[in-house]
């Protein structure tokens, strides 16, 4: 497909951060095709490639999106910290209020379907501040 073309491209020509990208986005398939487990690897090295050049967009991107492949997994404790980080991160590299509130929106959802309604609350209220 698509993504596994661009892949091979974006190796040949050792776009890391373009790769990161490609990753998370591949992450996320799998994950719509119940693929948990791939699409946690697959987030995993989206962050990787990502921290390693820089890459702030597919950091958070490929953050949210093993937070959703950890909880896919009934890992949640694993994604609430994961989601935490998240959150530690938007606040210190000045993430965009879109970013903010995926971030927390994301935090918030997982503490609710965890039974911490009053935590989710908290976290729902600072994705608006």
């Amino acid at each position: 497909g698509l993504l596994k073309d661009a892949r091979a491209i974006l190796s040949q020509a050792n776009d890391q951060s373009a790769l990161a990208d490609i990753a998370d986005s591949e992450a996320r398939l799998a994950l719509a095709m119940g693929e948990a487990a791939e699409a946690l690897e697959l987030a995993e090295e989206a962050r990787m490639r990502a921290a390693e050049t820089g890459n702030h967009k597919a950091q958070f991107d490929g953050l949210i999106t093993a937070g959703r492949a950890l909880e896919a997994l009934d890992r949640r404790d694993d994604a609430l910290a994961l989601y935490a980080s998240a959150a530690e991160l938007v606040e210190t590299e000045s993430g965009s209020p879109g970013r903010r509130r995926e971030v927390y929106g994301a935090w918030a959802d997982a503490l609710a379907s965890a039974g911490r309604h009053a935590d989710a609350y908290a976290v729902a209220k600072r994705a608006l501040a």
